[in-house]
């Protein structure tokens, strides 16, 4: 049950707030509202412009205008989590815009399909073919308002005599593109479980059948576009191989295709179609020369190394995208990846300048393309605020998953090795303005030890004036290390804490939860769900040990003993069951001005959970406020988020920092986010072109309701016999209405001069 308002004010007050209107432009900046800035971050004396934007594994990226002023914007889809951030014509971040984004799976392509002018997504259906979203964005009063429509979750294709949905699986990039320059789109493909070798050429009949160019006739045109095939064995390439329709249904039972990702590139002096080739489980690309002709096309030279003055080498299975940096012609090669564990991290984005030659000749320009303007740890990012040097100002300590080191081949394909360290970024701004430089981006010392997944936290344990750190990390166990005086140094004292080994990616967290003054020990880890007849049992997301304050001779000295209390604690359970079996739950506490605790709990899908009735309520189950939302849409940074809640700028309300999968932060200002229920951040928002005076979400609605109202004044709510049962005084903006209390049935919401009302259902 959500908390009324009166309630939820006097709970959280000190904590964070509600925001008082729900912004419908992309930038995400209210007229008149002074915004407050995210901290400054410098390393090696350079400022970073997109510290802040949560860093970049494998991501490719399209362009399209995304705010209306005719130039070509960018969105970065990253598959490392299904991550899209979205990109200015001049590379500044639009934060907002991936909201009016439809749902985008695996990866995405822009074509102006039918010729408006205005760049429509393809996209992964989701099981096994292509959806198309046409733009049908629109200039309002308002502003530049982005929106799509889904005009196909299966672009249709003839094959066999039969038509049915385009075969594509989540593995593959397809090339989308007038290959025939008829003025419509057609599509290369390998198709399994057919012809899996071989690239089939999906004509488009639209033009030639006297259709609009907006219409989509798929045949398959060439069962061997090309006359090519690749290896079965490997990404080898065999010229001269052409099949037929007979040959490639008899072959049904023998390809082995498992992903490619396919880029055209249009030779300026043929007008002939190259491609760009990269294939699952290898690092490299090919480039295949097209010496056909517009009618036939045929491969009759490639490449194997790709560019040829520095060729790449990603793992795993790289892609190629277009861009204009710096107002020239460029092209990235990212990896294709989806593992989140197998990623390259920091330096997975080449940037190749296009010299004019063809794309085979492209000369590197970096291999940090944008990664160097933002906080990227590699891969995983978590943040823990820590005074390392006493200073009173607190500190920034970010752990990871690891910075690829280098690769190794097992199992059909490439795997990468990792070794894990933790990053000191040091504070050097003031109590109401924090800043930070990277101090050191190996702090303590321990990629000395080949770690994974290192998880700190910090705290004087026994007493003594000098801090410890529990370090957690990928196998599950605890590590303790003593500091010396400096901050900079420690020395290990017991590789196996507690005797402790939990189920993989421990995150420890060192707070006072009993509030006797004591750090307690409080654990997430990678948590798992197992079956136990007769009935499914699901294992709590995080453990409680009390610090009972009794010292112990253990093997290294004396220390407090941890009292196990319990591995569920406050009933707390991120797993999203949709999605797997796993919780990956990262615990972040913070107590307030008066005393209360709120507790931000990350999870493996990248949501934030928040809880409160913490103090006082530890034997039994905490009160589930919702999940991190900003201007009503739920806060989600990819997946395994690690959530850090402080109060950097000393106003009592905690700032929201968040690592994720990809290597990066997100910072969120006290003022900015709020928690919010499924119900509130799931429903439709009112569209900015159709702004009614008096706007209620969701509708109907069970325990609350959004009212969006334009025009300030008095608005009551009535039951159906026109009773007044509450009054509201309300400004212009959202707000939020406790109905939990009331019978179900049909209400009224009106302003009290009843100019504007609406009807509100509660089943």
């Amino acid at each position: 049950m959500m908390p009324n308002k009166h309630e939820k004010r006097r709970i959280l007050s000190g904590v964070f707030c509600i925001c008082a209107f729900l912004a419908f432009c992309l930038s995400g900046i209210l007229p008149g509202i002074a915004q407050e800035q995210p901290p400054q971050v410098t390393v090696n004396g350079k400022n970073l412009p997109l510290a802040w934007a949560g860093g970049l594994n494998a991501c490719h990226f399209v362009a399209i205008d995304l705010n209306g002023d005719g130039k070509n914007d960018y969105i970065a889809f990253d598959r490392i989590g299904s991550r899209v951030l979205c990109f200015s014509h001049n590379w500044q971040l639009l934060p907002d815009a991936a909201h009016f984004l439809p749902p985008l799976r695996y990866w995405v392509q822009a074509h102006d399909y039918n010729r408006d002018g205005r760049q429509d997504l393809f996209t992964f259906n989701g099981i096994s073919g292509i959806s198309l979203y046409k733009n049908i964005s629109k200039q309002t009063p308002e502003g530049y308002r982005l929106q799509f429509e889904l005009v196909s979750d299966g672009l249709p294709a003839e094959m066999f005599g039969h038509s049915s949905p385009l075969y594509c699986t989540w593995a593959d990039y397809p090339v989308i593109a007038d290959i025939d320059g008829d003025g419509d789109l057609d599509v290369l493909n390998f198709w399994v479980p057919s012809t899996g070798d071989f690239l089939i050429h999906y004509r488009n009949f639209a033009v030639e059948e006297g259709h609009r160019a907006d219409t989509f006739l798929l045949k398959t045109e060439d069962w061997s576009w090309g006359c090519f095939v690749e290896n079965e064995e490997s990404n080898a390439i065999i010229l001269d191989s052409c099949s037929s329709r007979r040959q490639s249904t008899a072959a049904k039972n023998a390809a082995k295709h498992a992903g490619s990702t396919i880029f055209a590139v249009k030779n300026p002096n043929s007008g002939l179609f190259d491609l760009v080739l990269g294939d699952v489980g290898y690092p490299g690309l090919f480039f295949l020369h097209n010496g056909g002709t517009p009618q036939q096309a045929r491969i009759t030279s490639y490449d194997t190394v790709f560019p040829l003055s520095t060729p790449s080498r990603l793992y795993n299975f790289p892609i190629l995208s277009n861009v204009v940096w710096k107002d020239s012609l460029c092209y990235v090669v990212s990896p294709f990846e989806t593992d989140p564990f197998n990623a390259q991290g920091a330096q997975s984005l080449w940037l190749y300048a296009d010299t004019g030659g063809g794309a085979a000749y492209g000369i590197l320009r970096q291999k940090d393309f944008l990664q160097d303007r933002m906080l990227d740890f590699g891969t995983g990012a978590v943040p823990v605020a820590y005074d390392y040097n006493h200073d009173g100002k607190t500190d920034l300590v970010v752990g990871n998953y690891g910075r690829h080191t280098d690769a190794f081949y097992q199992g059909g394909s490439w795997r990468t090795r990792h070794t894990a360290s933790l990053c000191l970024l040091e504070n050097t701004g003031t109590d109401e303005q924090p800043a930070f430089e990277l101090k050191t981006d190996d702090y303590l010392g321990l990629s000395r030890y080949g770690l994974r997944a290192l998880h700190p936290a910090f705290a004087d344990l026994d007493q003594d004036g000098r801090d410890e750190m529990v370090l957690g990390m990928e196998d599950g166990r605890l590590w303790l290390f003593r500091l010396h005086e400096n901050g900079l140094e420690a020395d290990l004292c017991d590789s196996l804490f507690l005797e402790l080994e939990l189920s993989g990616f421990s995150a420890p967290v060192l707070f006072a939860l009993d509030q006797d003054g004591l750090p307690d020990l409080i654990t997430g880890e990678k948590q798992h769900v197992w079956q136990a007849s007769p009935r499914r049992i699901t294992k709590g997301s995080l453990s409680f040990f009390r610090n009972t304050g009794i010292k112990k001779n253990s093997r290294n000295g004396l220390f407090p003993a941890f009292e196990k209390i319990t591995d569920s604690l406050g009933g707390v359970d991120v797993i999203d069951r949709d999605f797997s079996n796993f919780g990956y739950s990262r615990p972040s506490f913070y107590r307030n001005r008066q005393g209360e605790i709120l507790l931000a709990c990350g999870s493996e899908n990248g949501e934030v959970f928040l809880y409160d009735h913490i103090s006082g309520n530890l034997q039994g189950s905490f009160r589930l406020l919702g999940k991190a939302a900003k201007n009503g849409r739920k806060i989600k940074v990819g997946i395994h988020a690690a959530p850090l809640l402080h109060d950097w700028n000393g106003d009592g309300l905690p700032e929201l920092t968040i690592g994720n999968q990809c290597g990066g932060l997100q910072y969120f200002n006290g003022k900015d986010w709020e928690a919010a229920t499924e119900e509130a951040t799931n429903v439709e928002k009112p569209s900015p072109d159709n702004r009614q005076a008096l706007t209620i979400f969701p509708n109907p609605a069970q325990n609350g309701f959004y009212a969006h109202i334009l025009q300030q004044g008095i608005y009551r709510l009535l039951d159906s016999h026109g009773r007044v049962l509450k009054r509201f005084s309300w400004q212009e903006g959202l707000h939020y209405v406790d109905i939990s209390r009331l019978p179900s049935g049909l209400y009224f919401l009106q302003s009290e001069n009843c100019q504007t009302a609406q009807k509100l259902i509660k089943p």
